[in-house]
This record gives C-alpha cells, structure tokens and sequence, in this order.
C-alpha cells in the first residue's frame, strides 16, 4: 500500500513510492515495468529522497527509535542499501526521546550536497543538518 504521506520521487525514468510493507515500489511513466525495492528497515515510518543521482530513505534506527538513519541506495540491481549516516535526535534538537514524522519532519535532502531540511516543534521551525559538518542550524522561526 502507497502511504499517503508519503514523498515519491523521479529519478532514473522511474517514480518511486514508499509502500508498506513492501517496500519501495518503481514504476516507469508508461505503467509498463514495475520494480520492487526492499528496504533496510522494517519499520512503517520513514520517507524517500534523492540527492546527488542517488535515491535516499531517512527512517529511524532500527535499534534506536530516536536516532535517525539515513540510508543511499548504491546499486539498482542488487538492491544494495548503505548506511550513509545517523544522527540522534539529542544532537539534532537538543532534546531526548522525539519521534520521526511526529516531533520533526523531513522536508527534503539538497539535491547536491548533504544537507536535510526538516520542520520541528509547534511552532514548525525550519531547520538544516549538514551531514559532513554534523551541525544544525536554524533557518526559520516564527
């Protein structure tokens, strides 16, 4: 099942949606071929991406549900995922124990570099995390 929340993302003349419990789930812009991507984690929570040509999931830590994990799919074929970084989510907002998708929300990774823009709190406060740097910075807060 599609999540209706869910980003898709084109990429490589594939549409890419995440699907539960099966994965990612490609199709061509003529419905012709279909691909199923299993995915490293297990878990009903998480969004797709892409970024530098790559396809990315963000998802929480399959041992620790208040880390973030954040995954590049590096082979089409084989459906090799790597782990390309994890972050907790102490670092990230200076507070323990928030959930993905209820106290922050990814809104997109830069097309270019590593960057991931995510909105947090009540307030939805507009924030970056430089995955190189590991530094988080506020962009926007009303």
């Amino acid at each position: 099942m599609v999540q209706r929340s869910s980003t898709s993302v084109f990429l490589h003349g594939f549409m890419h949606m995440l699907t539960y419990p099966n994965g990612i789930v490609a199709v061509d812009m003529d419905g012709k071929t279909w691909k199923t991507i299993p995915i490293p984690s297990g878990d009903d929570s998480g969004c797709i991406h892409q970024s530098q040509g790559l396809l990315y999931l963000l998802d929480t830590d399959s041992e620790d549900a208040f880390k973030l994990s954040i995954w590049i799919l590096e082979d089409y074929d084989s459906h090799k995922w790597t782990l390309k970084h994890t972050v907790c989510t102490a670092k990230l907002f200076r507070k323990k124990n928030l959930w993905f998708d209820h106290h922050y929300k990814v809104i997109t990774v830069h097309p270019e570099c590593n960057l991931i823009f995510f909105v947090f709190g009540w307030d939805n406060t507009l924030m970056a995390y430089e995955m190189d740097r590991k530094e988080v910075r506020v962009i926007h807060k009303t």
